[in-house]
């Protein structure tokens, strides 16, 4: 069974007829509704069946029924004509298996006179479907088929109940006869409403006659139904069944395509509504009903969407949503409302939803596409749903938080314990946390930072579907810390100031509160008027503290913070401020008067405070014009007094008395006419140089050279300092640097006297570099007697003033007079300086200036015209030996006619061409045509002396290591050239020589050397061959070629070791062969080929010192008369051909000789 409400309405007949078997079928229908004109059939058809008493009953209560389904049916045709009558798929109108709404049985007549097709829908009275009472009226659900259903269909189908095969009174015939045949279209449902028939009876039957036309037709029958009250709770807002259709002419119309999906609660499917043709009036609808009416405050929610792109109201002004009670309109909401609000469904990228708040309780939602033209032609369908309101979370928003470890409860606002129950969910919306009308959170759900989501629902308990979620965000917020606030470093107040500090907060800046404290540790909060003895505290919305009547002291104080994403910091973890209320500083001490010239800054300087700010004033009451312990004012345009004042400012604004600084501004002076000089100046005294002075100001920037300024401080003033700063009118670079023309009146005994200067460079009140004279390298000496002299200081960056200052020294000298000052561009960063060049040569001179400088070449130190201005320069053809200086002059290559005052040198050294005076060498070398020509120059009065050779006299060809020709060449480090390889006859070399002071002989003038070559001699004629005894020496003999000498050699290679025709050798001690040559030598040095000489030596090898004996004893035995040792010593001789005889006479027996040998070292075991 299924739960149904059954509000009483004025009468609905429902016309939603059902699309054709299958999925791929079309749903077309119609809402024929009384009270709402749509088209002259549906009107008619209302009134028809008003006039045949269907009704309902006329209360509004929220009364939920459950249906009660025929469960059995049967049916016939009648008449003897009625060819093809009958009821198909019967048990589809009592199947009440799932989705039965939309399955339907079909009476058919398909062509016949008079006959009739009937089916009858039984109540079998079982646990299932019990009989209904006699004032029961029954409902049955009707469609037409998949062609159209003519109004003249209508009016030949009858009702009429029946109690088993008794007819109950009379049949009721749906007929007016008075509307047109063509407008109803194809597959659209209807309920029809049989009123109670007063008696008791267990089934109705529908009728559907043939009539007096053969034409077929038909009617499907889905169910029949009766509604009883319902004990238990019921998907209240769940829709039970679904009518679709189409309202508008046969054929020019869309329809719907699967129905059914769009209240199957699964949001992934979807019906189709088709308008093909949106005329006015025509559209395709699709109808969910509801168990009951909806309760005050319930929405309607349609989840849509469209293939391919998202919607907007814009699109949907074709789209209507209506809220019915029974067939009553309640709401009619178009697309394009501004009562709509159109959101994409939470998880998806392309299904939305719409919704509107229903202005009164409904029982049915239909949802239409069509009525007006449009572009939206069809719409997906998802889900029609009846959704309750959310509880309201909490009272007053859905956005909670809590501090860190921090519980708090979550809780509905006036909940309805009576009639509702509740349900909290955590994020998943799944997971159920409390089923009471709070929820309290702890523990974990607060230990960590964040951000998060629970939901609440609400459920009617006489329902088993609850309203929609309402969302409450939780934040979960951290604990601030000391580091998150950001105060005044400790401060300084004088008596009867007001203290005020203000905090702010780096990191909270989501409407930050401060609260202050005067306790680090407590929990009590100053408050905004609280007293506290003689001190007012009061809190601005900022969170500034201001405090009012604080007495001497120090004071410490301590503040928190908070926002919408911060919790206050704990107790001990506060920022903390110290106030120390102090007197009143002490006034500045300040430079009290300073000279300047018109169109110059001035600077005015104070001694600075520890811990504190000087400020500057115009006069005793305005309002500051500066701070700092130095401040510009100026320049001023006309010559006067002009007076300033300077006090000390403490911490928190306390400040001294102000005391006045004089500013005397002096007439304009005559300019220079140099170039890169200052046009004007500033001076004045330190602090404490009372008696210290400036003389004549302006003449160290007037035209007139012999002018000076004087600075004059008194004879040992320490401390105290006289100063003046000349300033240029164009800056400095950083590689400019500045010179100074400066004087001591009475002389330079000594530069101690300097000590007392310093220089500093400076850009506008920033100091480039400071100097004390005595400490730098480039200062010169103009005149010892008159104490002029020169100081050249480096900058390193850019400038545009320089100030000398005068301290005073121990001496009594007490003036210092300035002639004047000069820019002085940088010289070239490379100079290609002491160049050495050979006598007949030019020189290549080259510098690289310095940026925004160019440089010109000059042959003196002063005048003469420039011999070029390019950064090289190569001289005339320098013929004399010794130096030659040439001179760069630096130029600013912004002022062509503005150059250095001193040329820079470059010196060239000019070097003597060597001579053959220079070089020894022999007139004449010989060899011969197998020999070498070694010939060994050497050099007088060249340093390190390097010899060059050639060929030629005049340099064309130089000699190198190698072969040429068959000739070999070698010249080693000390340039001895050596020659092989020549064939006989005389030839000529030259050599050149240069060393570091001299330069390599001019072509033409180099020193000769001949080399005469002859033939080589025949060999000596010499015995080749010759053999001699160990011991015994050797003398070996030759004879020489005609006017040659014999020379002996022991080796290929080496030198001789005998000249002569005859050479005597030493003995040989060991027995071998050994070889020896013999050639020939003729004047000149040539020597013939060497002639081998071979030496056979035989004979043992004597070594007397070598394990032989050296003492013998012989003697014979007894009986050997004849015996005898013949030549005793022989064996023990030197002589390895000398032996010892041992002599017995043949025949005798038993006698015998013998010798003994005796070593003179004994040997081993």
């Amino acid at each position: 069974m299924h739960s149904k409400a059954t509000p009483n309405s004025p009468f609905t007949a429902f016309f939603c007829f059902p699309l054709a078997k299958g999925n791929t079928a079309v749903k077309a229908s119609v809402a024929a509704l009384f009270n709402r004109a749509i088209s002259l059939a549906a009107k008619s058809l209302l009134l028809l069946i008003l006039i045949f008493g269907f009704s309902v009953s006329d209360s509004w209560a929220q009364t939920y029924t459950t249906r009660v389904y025929a469960d059995q049916q049967n049916g016939s045709t009648a008449g003897l004509l009625c060819v093809s009558c009958g009821v198909t798929n019967g048990p589809n109108a009592v199947d009440n298996t799932p989705g039965f709404q939309y399955t339907a049985s079909t009476l058919n007549i398909t062509a016949g006179l008079l006959g009739s097709v009937y089916q009858e829908l039984v109540f079998s009275n079982g646990p299932n479907a019990p009989v209904p009472s006699p004032s029961t009226p029954i409902t049955l659900k009707v469609g037409s088929t998949a062609s159209a259903l003519s109004l003249g269909v209508l009016g030949e189908i009858t009702l009429q109940a029946y109690n088993g095969t008794t007819a109950i009174g009379s049949p009721i015939t749906v007929n007016s006869g008075l509307l047109s045949l063509n407008l109803l279209a194809s597959g659209n449902q209807a309920y029809l409403t049989f009123p109670a028939p007063g008696v008791a009876f267990d089934r109705v039957r529908l009728t559907l006659n043939g009539g007096l036309l053969s034409a077929a037709k038909s009617i499907n029958i889905y169910s029949a139904f009766y509604t009883k009250t319902t004990t238990g709770p019921v998907a209240c807002d769940k829709a039970i069944d679904l009518l679709t259709g189409v309202v508008g002419s046969v054929g020019a119309l869309g329809g719907v395509t699967n129905g059914p999906l769009a209240i199957d609660g699964d949001p992934s499917t979807f019906s189709v509504l088709n308008a093909t043709v949106t005329a006015l009036g025509n559209y395709a609808q699709e109808t969910a009903i509801f168990p009951g009416l909806s309760a005050p405050g319930d929405s309607v929610r349609i989840l849509i969407s469209q293939s391919g792109s998202l919607l907007n109201l814009a699109l949907l002004q074709n789209f209507t949503i209506l809220t019915y009670n029974g067939a009553t309109v309640v709401d009619s909401v178009t697309g394009s409302s501004a009562l709509l609000v159109l959101n994409l469904l939470s998880g998806s990228t392309s299904i939305q939803t719409l919704s509107f708040k229903a202005s009164g309780s409904f029982d049915r939602i239909q949802v239409r596409l069509g009525g007006t033209l449009s572009a939206l032609s069809s719409i997906n369908v998802h889900e029609i749903q009846r959704v309750g309101p959310g509880p309201n979370s909490s009272g007053s928003g859905t956005v909670k938080s809590t501090c860190v470890n921090t519980p708090l409860t979550l809780y509905v606002s006036n909940p309805d314990l009576t009639n509702l129950t509740y349900t909290w969910y955590d994020s998943t919306q799944t997971t159920v946390l409390s089923l009471a009308d709070s929820l309290v959170l702890s523990g974990a759900q607060v230990a960590t930072p964040g951000t998060y989501k629970y939901y609440v629902s609400a459920t009617r308990k006489t329902c088993t579907t609850e309203s929609a979620k309402t969302l409450v965000t939780v934040l979960v917020n951290p604990t601030s810390v000391e580091s998150d606030i950001s105060v005044p470093s400790p401060v300084q107040y004088c008596p009867g100031d007001t203290v005020r500090i203000t905090p702010t907060s780096p990191t909270e800046t989501k409407n930050p509160v401060f609260t202050w404290y005067k306790d680090n540790s407590t929990n009590a909060p100053i408050t905004n008027g609280q007293t506290d003895g003689t001190a007012t505290y009061f809190i601005s919305g900022n969170g500034t503290l201001s405090i009012v009547g604080l007495s001497m002291g120090t004071y410490n104080y301590f503040v928190a913070v908070s926002d919408s994403n911060h919790c206050q910091n704990d107790p001990g973890k506060r920022a903390h401020v110290m106030v120390t209320m102090g007197t009143a500083p002490a006034p500045p001490t300040v430079v009290p008067t300073v000279n300047a010239s018109t169109g110059v800054p001035v600077t005015l300087t104070a001694a600075a405070v520890s811990g504190a700010t000087i400020v500057w004033y115009q006069d005793t009451t305005a309002a500051p014009i500066a701070t700092g312990a130095t401040t510009v004012v100026g320049p001023f345009n006309a010559p006067g007094t002009y007076t300033y004042y300077a006090a000390v400012q403490l911490p928190g604004g306390c400040r001294s008395y102000r005391v006045p600084v004089v500013v005397t501004i002096n007439g304009p002076v005559t300019p220079p006419t140099g170039c890169n000089v200052p046009t004007s100046q500033v001076n004045g005294t330190t602090l404490g140089c009372v008696l210290c002075s400036v003389s004549n100001p302006g003449n160290d920037i007037d035209n007139d050279p012999t002018n000076f300024t004087s600075l004059n401080a008194t004879v040992n003033l320490l401390g105290g300092a006289v100063y003046q700063q000349l300033i240029f009118p164009t800056p400095g670079v950083a590689t400019d640097s500045i010179r100074l023309d400066l004087a001591y009146p009475a002389g330079l005994a000594n530069l101690g006297v300097l000590s007392g200067i310093v220089i500093t460079s400076a850009n506008n009140t920033t100091v480039v570099r400071k100097d004390t004279i005595s400490s730098l390298l480039s200062l010169r000496i103009l005149d010892i007697g008159s104490g002029r002299f020169t100081v050249t200081v480096p900058t390193g960056a850019a400038f545009d003033r320089v100030q000398i200052l005068y301290k005073g020294t121990l001496s009594a000298l007490t003036t210092v007079n300035i002639y004047g000052a000069r820019i002085v561009a940088p010289n070239p960063t490379a100079i290609s300086n002491n160049v050495t060049v050979c006598a007949g040569s030019v020189a290549t001179l080259q510098a690289t200036p310095a940026a925004g400088t160019n440089i010109q070449w000059f042959a003196d130190s002063t005048g003469g015209a420039a011999l070029s201005n390019q950064n090289t320069y190569t001289t005339d053809t320098l013929r004399t030996p010794g130096v030659v200086t040439y001179y760069i002059q630096v130029f600013d290559a912004n002022n062509a006619n503005c150059a250095n005052p001193d040329r820079i040198p470059v010196k060239v050294t000019v070097r003597p061409l060597g001579s053959p005076s220079n070089i020894t060498v022999p007139s004449t070398t010989n060899t011969c045509t197998n020999g070498t020509a070694v010939i060994t120059p050497t050099a007088t009065g060249v340093l390190n002396p390097v010899f060059k050779w050639y060929s030629d006299p005049n340099k064309n060809n130089p000699i190198t290591n190698g072969t040429v020709g068959g000739v070999t060449y070698a010249i080693n480090s000390s340039g001895q050239l050596s020659i092989t390889g020549l064939t006989m006859g005389t030839y000529t070399y030259y050599v050149s020589v240069s060393g570091d002071t001299t330069c390599e002989n001019a072509a033409g003038n180099l020193a000769p050397a001949v080399v005469n070559v002859t033939s080589v001699p025949a060999p000596p004629t010499v015995n080749q061959s010759v053999s001699v005894s160990t011991g015994t020496p050797v003398t070996l003999v030759a004879s020489p070629a005609s006017g040659g000498t014999v020379l002996w050699y022991s080796d290929t290679t080496q030198a001789p070791i005998g000249r002569g025709s005859s050479i005597t050798l030493p003995a040989f001690n060991t027995p071998g062969t050994y070889s020896y040559y013999a050639g020939d030598s003729i004047s000149g040095g040539c020597i013939s080929n060497r002639i081998l000489v071979t030496i056979t030596v035989t004979g043992p090898i004597v070594n007397p010192n070598c394990n032989v004996p050296t003492s013998q004893v012989n003697g014979t035995t007894l009986g050997c008369v004849l015996c005898s040792v013949q030549n005793p010593n022989n064996d023990i001789d030197l002589d390895t051909t000398n032996f010892t005889t041992l002599s017995i006479p043949v025949g005798l027996l038993g006698g015998s000789v013998y010798q003994q040998l005796i070593f003179p070292t004994p040997g081993t075991g």
